[in-house]
């Protein structure tokens, strides 16, 4: 019997994501690809965190007045690249400053390219990111949950 694929979102499986992020060897660009995937957060969002939005005691970063539950995976990884670099002012830099979005959509789609021979760009990362629902029922990680802010802390759907 054929070994059926678990397709997630635009015809990007679940097994493809895990050789993306196996093929990704610089932290930064791990970091990036799991901040797009797991958070569900724009390239534009990732870009612009700076270490201040990010809080690993409690696993969580706040970006436009909205909280979100980091996956444990992902609090692990920042950790070890926060005590290893934590002098500049962005998350993501080079030594001429902030990553461009070329850069790092350059960076995605390279890795996608060795991975599996496809090239992906961030919409198709958020696209194939699982659902909040899909999350809670395949609990292989800490599921990301959204909060407002100015909702008194209740989760929003997304």
């Amino acid at each position: 019997m054929k070994k059926e694929i678990s397709k997630v979102g635009e015809g990007i499986s679940f097994e493809e994501i895990d050789q993306i992020l196996k093929h990704a060897k610089i932290i930064k660009h791990r970091i990036l690809i799991e901040m797009i995937y797991e958070c569900r957060l724009s390239i534009d969002d990732v870009l612009s965190l700076k270490y201040s939005d990010i809080d690993l005691i409690n696993g969580e970063l706040v970006i436009k007045g909205a909280r979100i539950i980091l996956p444990l995976r992902l609090v692990k990884l920042l950790r070890y690249y926060f005590s290893c670099e934590k002098n500049s002012k962005y998350l993501l830099e080079t030594h001429h400053g902030r990553l461009s979005k070329n850069a790092a959509e350059r960076i995605i789609e390279t890795i996608s390219l060795q991975a599996i021979n496809k090239p992906i760009n961030s919409a198709d990362l958020i696209k194939s990111s699982p659902s909040q629902h899909d999350l809670l029922l395949n609990q292989e990680d800490c599921p990301s949950i959204y909060f407002d802010s100015r909702m008194g802390n209740l989760p929003l759907v997304k």
